[in-house]
């Protein structure tokens, strides 16, 4: 971990391997990520001072990039466990296992809207990933791009845009759109440009 305003970088104290994908908890206590344990990655939380390590999943599947609901009493995390990868939904505490997305054959990068009802995430059928939402209550999957390589959704913090990167050609830019696909437009040009994430205002 680092401070914002940059300084020295402080390792959490960890005993698995080839840790990734770190995820705050909403209230900045726990981490959530993707550790390896004789070879196979897991999902663990874990305390921000690295204390009381707990192990989530245990599967021979690759169980990966973990992400905390809104409301911190779930975590959506990717798995291969029943063939391609699709994104599962479990308690904060590992229990409740089940899979949510059925669309397509590869979903990944979940991202929970502000309020928790719907969660963004790449998808692919055939070809490029596209982005898709997912409405949590109603269960319905709608795709909200086309064309490029479309990865690494993320919401603002009111929940009106969804950010993301766009492949098209040789360039990697930033995409900004309304949570249906309306309103598009790319918002970068020079050079190439990933990962978007939101500050905690509009301003």
């Amino acid at each position: 971990m680092i401070a914002s305003d940059g300084g020295a970088a402080k390792q959490v104290p960890l005993t698995t391997s080839l840790n990734a994908s770190p995820s705050f908890s909403p209230d900045g206590k726990q981490i959530a990520f993707c550790g390896s344990v004789k070879g196979n990655p897991e999902i663990f939380t874990v305390n921000a001072d690295g204390s009381y390590l707990k192990r989530l999943t245990d599967s021979p599947a690759i169980d990966s990039t973990p992400r905390w609901s809104p409301n911190g009493r779930e975590i959506a995390f990717t798995s291969n466990r029943q063939g391609g990868p699709q994104i599962y939904l479990m308690d904060a505490e590992g229990a409740n296992v089940r899979r949510i997305t059925f669309a397509g054959t590869w979903n990944d990068e979940a991202s929970f809207s502000p309020k928790g009802s719907q969660l963004a995430f790449s998808c692919r059928n055939e070809g490029d990933f596209q982005i898709c939402v997912l409405d949590l209550l109603s269960g319905r999957t709608f795709q909200i791009t086309n064309g490029g390589a479309n990865e690494n959704p993320t919401w603002s913090p009111d929940g009106s845009k969804i950010a993301w990167e766009v492949r098209r050609g040789d360039s990697s830019q930033i995409a900004v759109a309304n949570p249906d696909g309306s309103g598009m437009r790319v918002i970068t040009a020079l050079g190439n440009n990933t990962s978007p994430t939101w500050s905690r205002n509009l301003d």
